[in-house]
């Protein structure tokens, strides 16, 4: 297409894609500018609903980070000065990873800037096939993928933690967000629990023993492992939250 939009007038260019409804003249002018082949070309030349829009961007972003937007563009305009642009991420990484946002993931990690300056663009198809190894039979997520992609990247490469903690460019943990994350459905999840027992009570539903303790339980694992990351403050009285049944009744 690009190649064609260049070299071609309309009637050409239309007659080699005259089951597809293209505007040329905007086409044209987006390629011979600065955005080469961009989302609007993509987006015009492919039938409605054959990719999402994310998906549309990842495999730009793949081309142009890879160097080979900058060959096809190269080729297309016939100007050799850019075919040999420094590429950033190997494009091979691809058929290792079966979902897109999987993929759109690891190559977000390895072309952190960072990164790039411990993992060359060689070595990532190797660091890739480390992380799918290390997985065994567990499920690929986008956690796991990063928790992996931290612990081969400091301990398999032999990168020191003691130096990516004095660089300037060292590495953001992306643990924290994933625990805020967790932390985020959790919580969503216990008010949506404590709402249906709320409405339970509100009936007078009969709770056996069994099953109130075990919200006890649960609310006895919530306290510990919140005890784990607040710091104690002494002084201060602790909650006096129970659960207690008699007579038929629950109260909380």
């Amino acid at each position: 297409m690009a190649h064609s939009l260049i070299h071609y007038d309309e009637q050409t260019f239309s007659k080699i894609f005259e089951n597809v409804g293209l505007d040329y003249n905007y086409l044209r002018g987006h390629v011979l500018g600065s955005h080469a082949i961009g989302e609007p070309c993509i987006l015009q030349a492919l039938p409605s609903g054959a990719f999402t829009t994310n998906q549309i961007r990842l495999a730009l972003g793949v081309l142009k980070d890879s160097g080979r937007m900058a060959a096809i563009m190269a080729e297309a305009r016939g100007d050799n000065s850019e075919r040999n642009a420094a590429p950033v991420f190997d494009a091979n990484c691809a058929r290792l990873f079966r979902l897109d946002y999987h993929l759109s993931e690891f190559r977000r990690i390895v072309t952190d800037q960072t990164v790039r300056s411990y993992l060359p663009v060689d070595q990532q198809f190797a660091f890739a096939q480390k992380i799918i190894a290390a997985l065994g039979e567990t499920e690929l997520t986008a956690v796991r993928l990063r928790e992996l992609a931290n612990v081969i990247f400091y301990e398999d490469l032999g990168v020191p933690r003691s130096a990516m903690r004095n660089s300037r460019l060292r590495m953001s943990d992306d643990r924290v967000r994933d625990a805020l994350n967790m932390m985020r459905r959790g919580t969503h999840d216990i008010k949506r629990s404590c709402a249906l027992v709320a409405d339970l009570i509100a009936e007078g539903v009969d709770v056996s023993p069994d099953i109130v303790a075990r919200f006890v339980a649960y609310i006895s694992e919530l306290d510990i492992a919140l005890k784990t990351i607040v710091p104690s403050k002494p002084g201060k009285r602790a909650s006096n939250l129970r659960l207690i049944v008699g007579n038929g009744e629950n109260v909380a």
